[in-house]
């Protein structure tokens, strides 16, 4: 009886200390961490106090990260707009003061006016691309997910592309379905902008873009998408997914910070590795459900 009554006794008191244990094994920072709603007097209830407190101190931790990070992004978005805004500014000054001399000192033939007037339109247009991009970039779309086939999102993807004679796509596609919370449209047009991407890689006149597209699954499902443009250097890797706001030939800037802030919206992970001159990969990791 002795022995029966201290075997139970031992499995009452290592009971919330086995509970607290796997608790610890499961509090991560990434995912929020239920309390233990068990109550327990003596010491161990104070043990279990004071870890649902630290969860507590977790979770404005993380909140308070979430801010910092989402500030720092718009801070760097914010100079990266005033830096671009400033390079049309100058000349367009430096236009309009000599148009005004050569107007005031009534010297000023209205055909010598053509070419000062279209450059200052010419700037004007660049100011308004640009604010155009940071407001598509500041009005992007909260992920609405659904259970959706990752799949079909693909091929769906590439259908726009069918008809581009610049683009040689070919699928490797995983031999099963694979289900994932996403937004559709969005994951969509992620991928869009990828292949855009790719095909913006071109080296030389007249060269077809190859773009592969493979996925895996593992514990994640593993999208890649492969070219053979002309590669990223080294210099500006770690600027890539910063949304630059420029009006160069190729595009606005924002694609790539748009596409990374909405796979990381819907749980997922975009990376890429790149060699200059044979290619770049774009490596895409969503959850996936059973």
């Amino acid at each position: 009886a002795t022995m029966m009554a201290t075997y139970f006794a031992g499995k009452w008191l290592t009971k919330p200390l086995n509970i607290l244990r796997e608790k610890l094994k499961t509090t991560n920072f990434l995912e929020q961490t239920e309390p233990i709603n068990i109550q327990w007097s003596d010491e161990l209830g104070m043990l279990i106090k004071a870890y649902n407190q630290m969860l507590g101190t977790l979770e404005q931790s993380k909140s308070a990260l979430r801010k910092s990070e989402k500030e720092k992004a718009w801070r760097e978005a914010a100079q990266q707009v005033a830096h671009e805004i400033k390079n049309p500014l100058t000349p367009m000054k430096l236009t309009l003061q000599r148009m005004s001399n050569r107007i005031t000192l009534k010297k000023a033939k209205p055909k010598e006016l053509e070419i000062p007037l279209q450059s200052v339109l010419d700037q004007v247009e660049t100011l308004n691309s640009i604010a155009s991009s940071f407001s598509e970039f500041a009005k992007m779309p909260t992920p609405v997910t659904a259970r959706e086939e990752m799949h079909v999102i693909i091929r769906n993807a590439i259908e726009l592309f069918s008809a581009d004679k610049e683009l040689d796509i070919k699928l490797q596609l995983a031999d099963r379905k694979v289900y994932s919370m996403v937004d559709s449209k969005l994951f969509s047009r992620m991928l869009n902008n990828l292949i855009l991407n790719a095909k913006q890689s071109i080296r030389e006149i007249q060269e077809i873009i190859k773009v592969e597209i493979s996925t895996e699954v593992d514990q994640f499902l593993t999208i890649k998408i492969k070219d053979n443009g002309i590669g990223i250097d080294s210099e500006i890797a770690e600027r890539v997914f910063i949304p630059k706001f420029t009006t160069k030939e190729h595009g606005s800037g924002i694609g790539l910070a748009m596409t990374k802030h909405g796979i990381e919206n819907m749980g997922g992970k975009i990376s890429f590795t790149s060699v200059v001159n044979e290619g770049t990969m774009f490596i895409i990791e969503m959850p996936f459900i059973d």
